[in-house]
């Protein structure tokens, strides 16, 4: 058994001997320096660029081709110029930054909350003409607030200075009347408050009491119906907007002045 599988080896090792130098190519068909993948020459890339040489033997440099030194000397070029190139971007950079920086650090304006009314639904068509051409719609707001009537015992207006001074001393012969100068609106300017109230039975009684002493041309004015009324605010008004907003042309001769606390 033994002697017939050493015979076997020789017998396969001779026949592997004789196909590896070529001898039995035409009886088995199968060469053995045969390229079994012959798809990866496809995939080559610039095979006429390779170059082979024997032993000892180096690559001769074309004329075309630059040297090591002056190669070495275009890297250096374009690394000074990436250098250049990086440090003004940095220097670019940096006064943006400091531009920028500038610019946050510059401390706001100044600015006052500020409110004109009240006006009624009428008035309000007025106001949004008068504020168009000074501010955008968003940077005003409407407050709704519900407000008292308020009545005013009154006297005038007097068609001229001399009947204006006249009247005056008339009303300070009365002991504990006291009064004010009426200035706005225009129709009752010139003319004397003798006082003002919120109900308008308390005005109708004062009245009545002032004509019992004497002061016959004294009369009753309603100087705005209780109900909901409209106030016009401006919460950040810089110095200039204030300044356009005091020339604004408002219904009832009224004006912008500071935010009342409601």
């Amino acid at each position: 058994m033994l002697r017939s599988l050493v015979l076997i080896l020789l017998i396969v090792n001779a026949l592997f001997f004789g196909w590896s130098r070529g001898w039995l190519n035409t009886v088995v068909g199968v060469r053995p320096d045969r390229q079994h993948e012959p798809q990866r020459l496809n995939q080559q890339l610039h095979p006429e660029q390779l170059l082979i040489l024997p032993p000892g033997k180096t690559r001769p440099v074309a004329a075309s081709e630059p040297s090591s030194a002056a190669s070495a000397a275009e890297d250096s070029a374009s690394s000074a110029s990436g250098v250049e190139a990086a440090a003004s971007a940095s220097s670019a950079s940096g006064n943006n930054a400091s531009t920028a920086a500038a610019t946050a650090s510059a401390p706001p304006q100044p600015t006052v909350c500020l409110e004109a009314g009240p006006f009624d639904d009428a008035g309000m068509t007025a106001v949004n003409t008068a504020l168009s051409g000074i501010l955008p719609r968003y940077k005003w707001r409407t407050n709704t607030v519900d407000i008292k009537g308020l009545w005013m015992v009154y006297m005038g207006p007097f068609p001229d200075s001399d009947t204006y001074d006249r009247k005056k001393a008339e009303i300070r012969k009365f002991k504990g009347v006291s009064f004010e100068e009426v200035r706005t609106p225009s129709n009752l300017n010139p003319g004397f408050s003798l006082g003002r109230y919120t109900r308008q039975s308390d005005a109708e009684a004062a009245l009545d009491n002032l004509k019992e002493r004497g002061m016959r041309s004294a009369r009753l004015i309603t100087v705005r119906q209780g109900g909901e009324m409209n106030f016009v605010r401006v919460s950040e008004a810089t110095s200039d907007l204030k300044e356009r907003l005091e020339k604004a042309k408002l219904p009832d001769k009224k004006s912008f002045g500071k935010c009342a606390q409601r």
